[in-house]
């Protein structure tokens, strides 16, 4: 996909479009080779995390935002954006999307109201051959803390759930295979149901979560309670 100010192309690894043919939050890649702009896009914010070379210094309105290597950095879309590389060429990951979601329904919500968003334990931990997903996941527990911040005046809350391995088609072919073993490693020895998502989100949801907002709730069986070991 060529890049809106022609200077370059992205990749994309995953999106959602509506029924205007819209999209509703895409996943891209892509290379950056020289210094220059980026391109302005309005309604949106940028989550982007270099995966390959040295990082790159970007220029957001004036405001100097470094970008190391797999941090994820937050900037608003339609701000004027210059990119500075730091040595060499760079792969970079950008997220843009669920911000969308979130500034359609807030108009709408009155004090009281929950945002749900549902990132993973990817968000917390990278798994080998997972970059994309990682990036994604880490930037919407990102997301989800900036918004509990930005939304907390106007009385709603924004919370995530964090998913540990959940009976469901995306792993099932782990699952089939492999539950005995996996359940063994849990600390509650089991394979999470979708259930367990949906009993966490309709807390999230209720008034008994009420004063609750900026949590990164894991639902994982204990898995995230150990301590690695070294």
């Amino acid at each position: 996909m060529p890049w809106a100010n022609g200077r370059g192309t992205s990749y994309e690894i995953a999106s959602d479009r509506n029924e205007a043919g819209e999209w509703t939050w895409r996943l891209a890649m892509a290379p950056v080779n020289e210094d220059g702009p980026f391109s302005r896009i309005e309604w949106v914010n940028r989550f982007l995390a270099v995966v390959e070379g040295a990082g790159m210094l970007l220029s957001v309105d004036r405001k100097k935002l470094q970008c190391l290597p797999m941090q994820v950095v937050r900037f608003r879309g339609d701000a004027i954006t210059e990119a500075t590389l730091t040595d060499g060429p760079i792969m970079d990951i950008n997220l843009m999307g669920p911000l969308l979601g979130i500034q359609a329904v807030v108009p709408h919500m009155p004090r009281g109201s929950s945002i749900i968003n549902v990132s993973s334990l990817n968000g917390l931990a990278a798994n080998i051959n997972t970059s994309a997903y990682t990036t994604s996941k880490f930037a919407l527990r990102g997301l989800t803390k900036a918004a509990a911040l930005d939304l907390g005046p106007l009385g709603i809350r924004v919370n995530a759930i964090l998913p540990g391995v959940i009976r469901t088609p995306m792993i099932s072919y782990i699952v089939d295979d492999h539950e005995e073993r996996l359940a063994a490693g849990l600390p509650l020895g089991r394979i999470g149901e979708p259930m367990d998502i949906a009993s966490a989100a309709l807390f999230l949801a209720s008034d008994e979560s009420a004063w609750i907002s900026g949590l990164d709730l894991t639902v994982d069986g204990g898995q995230m309670a150990s301590t690695p070991k070294l």
